[in-house]
């Protein structure tokens, strides 16, 4: 993931050698796929694709447009209106020529992806409205009863929220105030299916219970033989599952088994694991007995989301979630044994130590929860660090700290349960100090006096401290400290990296408007098919910081400037990679491609699995486009037109990246496609 590549480490080597203790870890728990099954939401080029073709494709909002929400200007969260059969056709042609169907591709993934953006079903045309099961909120909501579209790409949400029974809604009917459109998207993986069939008799499609059709499906006669349903039970609050609830446990079965009755093949995908961030978070047992049951009632897979690497402070948890993939069958305390086994002689103290903070994560509230979210605005997996210090106090510290000086004390002449027992204290400072910094920030926020800001100072000082002298230099690996200082950063503002300065930004800004949005044709839109492909070597790029933003005004883009002085650089890792230091800002990439002969009619695409996390480009000296949809372009694969910039011989082809957060530059491939029109002879 992203959070993978940020700061919050000493050097490069110190995060490399974190990254590959976990992966040990994971590949002795033997966690991974030859089949990925990490389908992803679908269509986030899909507006850019068809915006102006195939407005049909897209949800009809209650003001009776198709189109993106304020705040959304490339459409990657738009709904799509899936009743329609024409969207259904380009799906299934967009998989045909996939090459991730290929089982010799890296990651192979076989099945259709119908899977929606990430946005609740919005879209009210009444054909979609007519495969919904009857609702008596329909005619409650406000946007489907009140017609009332929202203004912003951030509400959508509210078409999707469902009151917990302990939070009913207004008129007191909690289950009854947000309707559920699982039947209509149930009907649509059917219809995807069928149209995939006619292509390929074995085809299977994959698609989401998600959002407002997580419920299962109302209606009968629905058949999903041939679909994998990615089950994905709702969170709750922003708070993420915590406290995870007996009555979550009882909702997320009553969906299981209504879709898997259908008979789709499931797939447990939650969002579970993105739970506490670095917190002393515990839910081990609601976890094993919720997974025993998936696994016992027709589960095929699971694509958990996502490994944080809070290993000193959420242990058990992590080690239960890697322990039950393989004994589906074990007990949650079965598990806990084996894990509390191996601090020896400290087993006992350790016990009451995480016993302590199951209870707490217990026993925490819901309308507490969603109260501190309002009031600290954050609490989402993105913003967790902003509720820390409202979910653990001073005194649970204290108390907690308490039990694990027993632990030491009970460890006492073994060096290795010793060794251990550290690693427990280890999570348990962090959380504390994480906590105490979130504190003193809020007491800044309310109050920007002198004497706040140097209190935060110090505090975020002490915890970076910490971390780097303490968790770091130990080497036993008790926490993924670039992501969660990522988080912190983004989230809640930490400078765990310096923003730029504001000369800095009026540089970015000039620059952008000098090489604004020069949109490329879709090829499917040109009725062309594509003919020929081939991937760009990974080395024999030039590379050259831009710390200045000021490249294009000195002539990087053109051929006849020198890059004397640029660095030889492989193009399949992020730019941390070779500059061998975090790094937030702008970069140039040059190479030279040769087009050995004339084009003849067809036509030339430049195709990037992915730049972290903005793109402009030239081929010779000619501007063609850029991919600028902020941080959220990162991993989404993109093409632009160069025909017209060509020559027949040695082309250049410069790339000028943009950062704003983590990680930075082309670090998928690139590749160059040949189209032809539709019925030509041309190759």
């Amino acid at each position: 993931s992203k959070g993978s590549h940020v700061p919050g480490w000493s050097s490069p080597e110190a995060k490399a050698k974190f990254h590959e203790a976990q992966k040990l870890f994971l590949t002795r728990h033997r966690l991974g796929a030859v089949e990925n099954l990490g389908y992803g939401h679908s269509f986030g080029r899909y507006w850019r694709r068809f915006g102006k073709s195939n407005p049909e494709f897209f949800a009809e909002l209650p003001d009776g447009t198709r189109r993106p929400l304020a705040g959304d200007p490339g459409g990657s969260s738009i709904t799509m209106c899936v009743s329609e059969p024409s969207l259904w056709k380009r799906i299934v042609a967009d998989w045909e020529r996939k090459s991730e169907r290929d089982p010799k591709h890296v990651p192979y993934r076989p099945y259709v992806n119908a899977c929606e953006n990430d946005t609740p079903g919005m879209c009210t045309c009444t054909r979609c409205r007519s495969w919904d099961a009857p609702h008596p909120s329909f005619e409650l909501h406000e946007y489907w009863g009140k017609k009332v579209t929202p203004s912003q790409r951030s509400e959508r949400w509210r078409v999707a929220h469902q009151p917990r029974p302990e939070d009913p809604g207004e008129d007191g009917r909690a289950r009854e105030y947000s309707p559920s459109l699982s039947d209509r998207y149930a009907r649509y993986y059917a219809e995807v299916l069928r149209e995939a069939r006619k292509v390929d008799p074995t085809a299977r499609v994959a698609g989401y219970a998600y959002s407002n059709y997580y419920e299962p499906p109302r209606g009968t006669g629905i058949d999903l033989r041939g679909v994998t349903v990615l089950h994905v039970p709702p969170m709750g609050s922003r708070g993420l599952w915590i406290p995870y609830t007996d009555e979550k446990s009882a909702e997320f079965r009553r969906s299981w088994d209504g879709w898997s009755r259908l008979g789709a093949a499931m797939v447990l995908r939650p969002n579970l694991a993105h739970t506490g961030a670095n917190l002393p978070v515990f839910y081990a047992r609601q976890l094993a007995a919720d997974f025993s049951y998936a696994a016992a009632h027709g589960m095929v897979g699971t694509y958990f989301d996502s490994l944080l690497g809070a290993w000193s402070a959420q242990g058990p948890t992590i080690y239960t979630l890697a322990r039950i993939h393989q004994r589906p069958e074990w007990s949650a305390d079965r598990i806990l044994d084996e894990d509390y086994a191996v601090f020896g002689p400290a087993e006992a103290g350790v016990r009451k130590y995480f016993g302590y903070w199951e209870r707490h994560s217990r026993e925490l509230e819901s309308k507490d929860i969603r109260r501190y979210e309002d009031e600290e605005k954050g609490g989402s997996f993105k913003d967790y660090v902003r509720i820390a210090h409202r979910l653990f106090s001073p005194r649970n510290f204290s108390d907690a700290r308490a039990l694990l000086n027993d632990a030491r004390r009970q460890a006492e002449g073994d060096k290795l349960a010793l060794r251990r027992v550290s690693y427990l204290e280890q999570g348990l400072a962090d959380a504390e100090l994480t906590t105490a910094t979130r504190a003193a920030q809020g007491r800044m926020e309310k109050d920007g006096s002198a004497e706040n800001k140097a209190a935060f100072d110090a505090a975020f000082r002490r915890l970076a401290e910490y971390r780097t002298t303490v968790m770091e230099a130990g080497g036993d690996h008790p926490a993924n400290l670039g992501y969660f200082a990522f988080r912190e950063q983004s989230g809640a503002g930490w400078p765990h990296i310096p923003r730029p300065d504001e000369k800095e930004l009026k540089r970015e800004s000039a620059f952008q408007a000098r090489w604004p949005d020069k949109p490329s044709p879709d090829p499917a839109n040109q009725k062309l098919v594509l003919v020929g492909s081939r991937q760009l070597p990974r080395t024999g790029w030039v590379f050259r910081k831009d710390s200045a933003r000021t490249g294009d005004l000195q002539g990087w883009h053109l051929p006849k400037t020198s890059t004397d002085g640029w660095q030889a650089v492989d193009i399949s890792k992020a730019w941390e990679s070779f500059l061998r230091e975090p790094y937030v800002g702008s970069g140039w990439y040059r190479r030279h491609i040769e087009i050995p002969e004339p084009l003849a009619g067809r036509s030339v695409y430049l195709q990037f699995g992915g730049v972290d996390e903005s793109c402009w480009l030239w081929v010779n000296k000619t501007y063609v486009g850029r991919h600028h949809i902020g941080p959220k372009g990162w991993d989404i694969a993109f093409r632009l037109d160069i025909t017209r910039a060509l020559r027949p011989g040695r082309n250049l082809v410069t790339v000028r990246a943009m950062n704003t957060v983590g990680a930075g530059g082309i670090w998928r491939p690139v590749k160059l496609e040949f189209y032809s029109p539709a019925g030509s002879k041309g190759r």
